[in-house]
């Protein structure tokens, strides 16, 4: 094949000898172009890609008979996740205009492949491998990459039913933000970033201020309050030093943090940090047996503490990088590590393991298997010691790049994970999965709640191990500043739980869960006294209790009395996937001409399934058209987005009038992301059918992800004799209550009824559905009233939403 080469001695001499084919041309070369060039090349060599792209692309802009910069402009737009379709532009161009050049058929396959084009990618893979005289060290990847589009045209046939979220703004930025890493109840994240805040700024090698060097990765940290995640902080400079600092994992109490760092004498390392009341201790490096002089970058410890699951470049695995485990010897070091063996590891890359608090169910991420292409997200579960074969997470969770450290919350209802698939902020963004898991969903009981210490709060400790065999199990630390503690218990087995603080007699605590077949959050708090101060506040002290027991049977009791009750009622039983942490909006706002969170409407130009078919591109130049390619195979092509319907019509109109090839074009409607006809925005209830409601017996309604499952399979149904009412408040002195700030709502006036229990309750406006009654209620919150929630009325009663749920929704088709 031929060659395009750049004479690096005419640059230096300030001439520009091109040879490309059979077509020479010699010019001089400006010192302006020379250094734009030297530029570029110098970004392009050391890997960063992104940094030489807009050099490339003024040269090729400014030169544009060089071919030479359009190939390393289509080759840079392979890694830039929000235009890689423009790689197929410029590689195009490059082929049309020498199809011999070395390499092209390699890249242009691979941009094919990246962009979804398998057919396309896999003729034009094949035509390079075929070629006599190509590259024989890009073998292995065109190979892979052809077997990567086989699977990919298998997957996308199959898409799975997921809410896929980028978690937005307040995580994700233009930077890069990935490695997720959760608590067991969902309340702390941590992830690492990788971009202008990061510790050194741009730097070289040594660490020194370059500004052609760069960023290296910190650590950042959130909590959800009030079921909405805070602005991320940066984990201290105990931590974050100059260099790379990345969280790669969070043990399921959320106490212990493990990073990665790197060093000049190794590949990179894995350390710990305890969380010490509100602070996080100097990272401490775990020992041999784990880390080796190679890379160790990614791992998961099991809840109970004594497994952990790591991925390591030693050589000896399967492949280049491999999974692990280690278990923890009574000395409390770590013993020597196991492969985990062909089920799980493959010739190619395997790396970010996530062992689920049940201890069964293995996540990971893999370039082999059937990935699609880069790393695909897969699962497995642990049967009698042995794997499964693993299972990809299916399209669109994983793309034809790299979708990589998946985590799921303890109930299995949400995934996060990292993907630098096009839609997000930055070059690698953090998006969550709504279920977090299609297959069997996790079995075990969740302990959580608070320990304290004459009604303080404790830092103590919680022993735990098996009533029967006297076996420790683990042992979890609460908080020394808040007390909180998470405890993680599988199935199976018998647990006698130890609460221990110093200078106070230990208390014990037993719970059966041997025949657990489902998943249970227990809210339990450990109260110890001394006796000083009992005898004073006039407390009994027990030593031992079965109240945690008492709680979980009679969760588990009034759970399954009332799943049989309604399975024997129910016809038909409907599954829906959840939505995402937001409420989809209604017509009246908008209506009203105001524009609304999480609403848009946009201007449907064109559908296809070929990008090559679409031909209606001079249409921006009434605006910008989006293109985006739905689980369905089908790319569509929207103008907008406009704040309420009579804008779009309006826009639609005025192109179908100057324009008579957009005649066809039709308004759709965006509800947080999620597309959906004008016909089904203007009558949301949902058709005849009978769900059935006993998922959400006995659930905390504060839960915020299971209040959002709730509207989401119930929220637009609508009843004849069914209503909903936001109550803004709920007082014995009614006179006492204002709601100054609620004025903007009215008219019609807050609704204000007396009860026979002595309390005057204020609700405003009758919805007929729920999720209609919820915008309002975020308006109300919005405006100040923070208590605001939704009651129901049937026939003229008042009803609490879990009284409505007891009731199925009455067990009625609805209109």
């Amino acid at each position: 094949m031929k060659k395009i080469v750049l004479v690096a001695a005419a640059i230096l001499l300030c001439g520009h000898s091109w040879v490309f084919g059979q077509f020479e041309q010699k010019y001089i070369m400006s010192e302006a172009e020379q250094k734009l060039l030297s530029q570029a090349e110098y970004f392009y060599d050391d890997g960063n890609y992104l940094r030489a792209l807009p050099l490339y692309v003024k040269l090729d802009q400014q030169f544009p008979g060089s071919l030479y910069y359009a190939f390393k402009a289509g080759i840079c737009y392979l890694y830039k996740s929000d235009e890689k379709e423009k790689a197929i532009e410029y590689l195009e161009k490059v082929k049309k205009g020498e199809p011999e050049a070395e390499d092209i058929l390699f890249f242009l396959g691979r941009a094919y492949h990246l962009n979804y084009k398998f057919d396309e990618a896999i003729a034009t893979l094949s035509d390079y491998l075929n070629t006599p005289k190509h590259d024989k060290n890009k073998d292995p990847l065109a190979q892979l990459y052809v077997q990567n589009c086989k699977n990919g045209k298998d997957l996308i046939t199959k898409p799975v039913k997921a809410e896929i979220t980028p978690m937005g703004k307040i995580i994700n930025s233009a930077a890069s933000e990935y490695v997720p890493a959760i608590s067991s109840d969902e309340s702390v994240l941590i992830f690492t970033y990788r971009g202008e805040k990061s510790t050194g700024g741009l730097m070289d090698a040594k660490f020194n201020a370059d500004p052609d060097g760069n960023y290296y990765e910190d650590i950042y940290i959130t909590q959800k309050l009030d079921d909405q995640w805070q602005p991320p902080q940066s984990i201290g400079d105990k931590i974050n030093q100059k260099g790379h600092d990345a969280s790669i994992a969070l043990s399921s109490d959320g106490q212990t943090l493990f990073i990665f760092k790197s060093s000049k004498k190794d590949g990179g390392d894995i350390y710990t940090s305890k969380l010490v009341g509100n602070s996080w201790t100097v990272p401490e490096k775990l020992d041999n047996n784990i880390n080796t002089k190679y890379w160790e970058g990614s791992c998961s410890l099991s809840s109970d503490g004594k497994t952990l699951y790591f991925a390591s470049e030693k050589p000896g695995g399967s492949g280049a990088r491999d999974i692990y485990r280690a278990i923890k010897q009574p000395d409390g070091k770590w013993g020597k590590p196991e492969n985990l063996g062909p089920m799980i590891n493959t010739k190619y890359n395997d790396d970010a393991p996530f062992i689920h608090p049940d201890g069964v169910s293995l996540f990971f991420s893999s370039e082999g298997h059937n990935s699609m292409g880069g790393y695909d997200i897969m699962y497995s579960s642990l049967k009698d010691g042995k794997w499964t074969d693993p299972i990809n997470m299916g399209y669109p969770i994983n793309t034809t790049d790299d979708d990589i450290y998946y985590v799921l919350t303890a109930d299995g209802e949400r995934g996060y994970y990292a993907s630098n698939k096009k839609g997000g902020e930055g070059l690698q963004d953090i998006y969550t999965v709504t279920p977090g898991f299609g297959g069997i969903k996790p079995v075990l009981a969740l302990v959580v709640g608070v320990m304290t210490a004459n009604d303080k709060a404790a830092g103590g400790k919680i022993n735990v191990s098996n009533a029967e065999t006297g076996e420790k199990v683990g042992t979890y630390d609460a908080n020394a500043t808040t007390g909180k503690y998470i405890v993680a218990l599988t199935p199976g087995n018998k647990y006698k739980i130890a609460i221990e603080y110093e200078g106070m007699d230990s208390k014990i605590e037993y719970i059966n869960i041997k025949s657990l077949d489902t998943y249970v959050q227990l809210q339990h708090d450990f109260k110890l006294y001394s006796k000083p101060y009992a005898a004073e506040k006039n407390i009994t002290i027990s030593d031992s209790t079965n109240t945690l027991q008492t709680q979980l049977e009679e969760q588990l009791l009034k759970y399954k009395q009332t799943v049989n009750n309604l399975t024997d009622t129910a016809k038909t039983k409907t599954i829906i996937g959840l939505n995402n942490n937001q409420q989809i909006d209604t017509t009246a706002q908008a209506a009203a001409g105001k524009k609304v969170e999480g609403l848009e409407f946009r201007v449907e130009i064109g559908a296809v399934k070929d990008s090559n078919d679409f031909k209606l591109q001079a249409l921006e130049k009434y605006g910008k058209i989006q293109k985006k390619l739905y689980p369905d195979g089908i790319i569509r092509y929207t103008m907008g987005p406009f704040n309420t319907l009579d804008e779009a019509e309006n826009f639609k109109k005025m192109l179908a009038e100057k324009e008579p090839e957009a005649s066809k074009a039709f308004v759709t409607v965006f509800l947080f992301g999620q597309r959906k006809t004008v016909e089904e925005y203007k009558n949301p209830c949902q058709p005849d059918t009978t769900i059935d409601f006993a998922y959400f017996v006995g659930k905390d309604l504060n839960d915020v992800a299971i209040y959002n499952k709730l509207i989401s399979v119930a929220g637009s149904y609508c009843l004849t004799g069914l209503t909903f009412k936001v109550q803004i408040g709920a007082y014995r002195f009614p006179q006492n209550f204002k709601y100054p700030y609620l004025k903007q709502f009215e008219p019609p006036p807050a609704e204000v009824l007396p009860y026979a229990d002595g309390i005057t309750r204020f609700t405003m406006r009758e919805h007929k559905s729920l999720k209609e009654a919820e915008v309002f209620r975020q308006q109300c919150i919005t405006a100040g009233q923070k208590d605001a929630w939704i009651t129901a009325w049937y026939n003229g009663k008042r009803m609490l939403l879990q009284e409505l749920i007891a009731a199925n929704f009455f067990n009625r088709a609805v209109n």
